[in-house]
């Protein structure tokens, strides 16, 4: 935005984007960090104490110069010139907004803002409620496995599962969550570094540094142009984009299907083909470099055109039978389902007669809908709620989620964690960062648990046995982050009693007094055997917290 739109009919009239030049910038620099790490011209000594940072400020200083701004702006203004409305149309439309202005008295009043919790108020606590807002399914979420049906539920294991209740604090806590999103959350390019990088860190392997750089500079700001150009004509976010798999593009499922070993799917580029629409929030810094999805392009069709995309074959059964499918099975399995990968891709246009088809008989429109091309879509009322609706994931399935969110927090702590040279660490970003891997794993559980509860053979099928898989792969990652051991030199103590050997800090080695004396105890009182230490290494170990130092603190707080 903003946007201007015609009162009367709502057409998007006018809009215009804004796009940060500094945002395009610092994506581009992490992105280009992240490649020479990979390629080895950057040691992991420069990429901690941030020595590569003046030279890339420089650089963009040099390439920024005051001609080149002057003639930036000059371009903007002629641009404005040439799309100026004219007095005309300026005036057709002030007396739209007029009509419409007029017509403002006559809307009905909004009702108060506690209505909603009134109105709850009046069944909480009832036999309703219990009776009949309360259901089995409610109950074994509520009760988080420690309760089964047949079993008495307790009035606080009512109180959790209830319907009411949870609308009531849901409402609120989506609203707080939304909140937090809007002030915190943005396009942030830091949550990647994982095999998606591959065959871009290839391609631009042996190239001049200006040039690499240059290179993800223009590929960055042109997947965030057309996003945001998205908007602008009508477009909402799609953060179900990155897990429609029938929608990938058709480099993709080439690859899939090729035979190709995994690295050479990985350094042709697979991952950057993995999503269905550029209006997602995209899970890894190259995520949306092959510009508009599948589902852009269909619903820039409908929107403006009334073209509905079919498939081409009717044998290819496409709607309600295809949703079903896909919602139950592994997505590698669509080629085979659909009949080839050119059964997907084989796809044609029909125009939507919205007079003539509300002539046509029930059987005739179910029968449209069967050869209709089936798109997810979630935007941000359901953010972070469905295991298919997430901002900056990646994935067709929850393996593939849970899996790329370990990747996010393990391979990125040293990127997202330590200031490098950065003037300033934005606190905030740091957290949300590091939140979506524990959420995720959180998410993914609650759904299995719920989707089991409601078809005991759930587990059985492709899909509840992927979201066991990424349930225990979580949890394995999150007993991996926990017991991950801080840098540091280690002295193993070996009790003499029970010969069960502890690895103690250098830090509690020099400073602990029970262990400088000369009882032969260690830091726990145990009689203890020292032996070899052994040194862990940043990168084979991380601290699990990482503090802020009093200056810190005192600097950004008071």
């Amino acid at each position: 935005g903003p946007m201007m739109a015609d009162p009367v009919n709502g057409r998007i009239v006018n809009s215009s984007s804004f796009i940060s030049g500094w945002t395009i910038e610092n994506a581009a620099t992490r992105g280009l960090q992240y490649i020479d790490y990979m390629n080895g011209d950057l040691s992991l000594y420069e990429l901690l104490a941030g020595t590569d940072v003046p030279s890339l400020v420089n650089q963009t200083t040099e390439n920024y110069s005051a001609l080149q701004q002057t003639r930036a702006i000059e371009s903007t203004q002629a641009l404005a010139l040439e799309h100026k409305a004219s007095p005309e149309h300026v005036a057709s439309l002030e007396q739209r907004f007029a009509i419409a202005e007029a017509a403002r008295p006559l809307l009905t009043p909004l009702e108060n803002p506690d209505y909603f919790d009134q109105r709850l108020a009046r069944i909480r606590g009832t036999v309703v409620e219990h009776d009949y807002l309360v259901s089995t399914e409610n109950l074994m979420v509520a009760g988080q496995g420690t309760w089964a049906r047949g079993q008495t539920a307790s009035d606080d294991l009512y109180n959790s599962a209830s319907v009411v209740s949870r609308m009531r604090d849901g409402v609120t806590q989506q609203r707080d969550r939304a909140k937090l999103f809007d002030q915190h959350v943005f396009c942030d390019m830091s949550a990647v570094l994982d095999e998606g990088l591959v065959g871009l860190a290839k391609e631009l392997a042996g190239k001049p540094r200006d040039e690499r750089r240059s290179i993800l500079r223009a590929r960055v700001f042109a997947a965030v142009a057309l996003h945001e150009i998205g908007h602008n004509i009508g477009f909402r976010h799609n953060f179900a984009g990155s897990y429609d798999a029938l929608n990938y593009g058709r480099t993709f499922w080439d690859l899939e299907t090729s035979g190709a070993s995994e690295q050479a799917k990985l350094e042709a580029k697979q991952p950057e083909h993995k999503y269905s629409s550029i209006m997602d929030y995209h899970g890894k810094v190259n995520g949306d470099f092959q510009g508009l999805g599948l589902y852009d392009r269909a619903a820039l069709k409908f929107g403006y055109g009334q073209l509905v995309e079919r498939f081409t074959s009717a044998a290819t059964a496409g709607g309600p039978e295809l949703l079903a499918f896909r919602e139950a099975n592994d997505y590698r399995k669509l080629p085979q389902h659909v009949g080839s990968v050119d059964a997907i891709h084989a796809r044609t246009d029909r125009v939507w007669d919205w007079r003539a088809d509300a002539q046509r008989s029930q059987a005739a429109i179910a029968e449209l809908h069967q050869s209709e091309v089936p798109y997810m879509f979630c935007s941000d009322e359901f953010a972070q709620a469905t295991p298919t609706c997430r901002r900056f994931d990646f994935g067709a399935n929850a393996s593939e989620q849970v899996e790329a969110s370990y990747v996010r927090y393990k391979n990125y702590f040293l990127f997202n964690n330590y200031l490098r040279n950065r003037l300033q660490l934005n606190t905030s970003s740091l957290i949300n960062r590091s939140y979506t891997v524990f959420y995720d794993v959180l998410n993914t559980y609650q759904y299995m648990i719920l989707y089991r509860s409601r078809d005991p053979a759930f587990l059985t099928s492709d899909r509840g046995i992927d979201m066991a898989s990424a349930t225990a792969r979580g949890v394995n990652a999150l007993a991996e982050i926990i017991a991950m051991p801080a840098p540091s030199t280690y002295y193993p103590c070996t009790d003499t009693t029970t010969s069960v050997t502890m690895s103690y800090p250098l830090g509690l080695i020099l400073y602990d007094p029970v262990v400088n004396s000369t009882t032969g105890k260690g830091p726990n009182g145990e009689n203890c055997v020292m032996t070899t230490p052994v040194t862990l290494a940043l990168g084979d170990s991380q601290p699990l917290f990482l503090g802020f130092t009093e200056d810190y603190i005192e600097w950004t707080f008071s």
